[in-house]
């Protein structure tokens, strides 16, 4: 079997103001032989309806099991929000907490983030002496420690939050923000479950404070993310954690 035709052009490509796509998708394998059973199950068990709002609650927990274990963080699963792949999670977070003419400083993957603040009507730079008007710091783990590390510093002293994009990541860092006290508050990490099978649109959010309206502005999107997708994407943390 080989895998299905796309489209021609992503959709992000088609629309106008929109950047290309992050990376190229013109290649993925099959599903590992363990996921494809998880949806076949959940699929024979009639789980085909909506999910709660948040997710799955096993794969809620799952994924701040696995959080927790890698960067010495304290999340339960209340704190984690399932989302359509990381590009939802991008949009949830960029749209929600980025004031429309604020700035977005992002120094190591810029875009990443290029999508959901042109959506959100916010500059995304790589510095800035304005901080007056920050309302992202937008990290990932591409862009060097040093500079990550004196924006945090800046971040002590604003009231801007601080994403934490993992999804272009191949290799998980234990690092996170939210490591120290005094950012954790602010702190949300970005994740998806479901690299290279991209079509399952399997992401998270991870963060404590801002749950709530999150979970509201994605039920306004999407209500919720596919419930087979997410009983599969569960076998991959507990078969793989990431």
């Amino acid at each position: 079997m080989t895998p299905p035709e796309r489209l021609a052009r992503p959709l992000a490509s088609r629309l106008a103001g929109l950047p290309a796509p992050l990376r190229d998708e013109a290649a993925e394998p099959l599903a590992p032989p363990a996921f494809m059973r998880a949806a076949i199950e959940a699929l024979s068990r009639g789980e085909t309806h909506y999910a709660d709002r948040p997710g799955l609650g096993p794969l809620r927990d799952a994924v701040a099991r696995d959080l927790n274990a890698r960067s010495g963080l304290n999340l339960t699963g209340a704190h984690i929000t399932i989302t359509c792949g990381a590009a939802e999670a991008r949009f949830l977070v960029v749209r929600l907490l980025a004031k429309p003419g604020s700035l977005i400083v992002c120094p190591g993957e810029p875009a990443a983030a290029a999508g959901a603040a042109h959506l959100a009507g916010a500059q995304l730079v790589q510095g800035t002496n304005e901080w007056t008007n920050v309302s992202l710091i937008y990290l990932t783990p591409t862009g060097a420690a040093a500079e990550r590390a004196a924006l945090l510093e800046r971040a002590l002293a604003s009231e801007a939050f601080i994403v934490w994009d993992l999804a272009l990541a191949e290799e998980k860092p234990a690092f996170n923000p939210a490591q120290r006290p005094e950012l954790a508050a602010r702190t949300l990490t970005i994740d998806e479950l479901s690299p290279p099978l991209a079509g399952w649109r399997v992401g998270w959010i991870a963060g404590q404070p801002m749950v709530g309206p999150l979970r509201a502005f994605k039920q306004s999107m999407t209500i919720a993310t596919t419930t087979v997708s997410q009983w599969a994407a569960l076998s991959l943390l507990e078969d793989h954690p990431q």
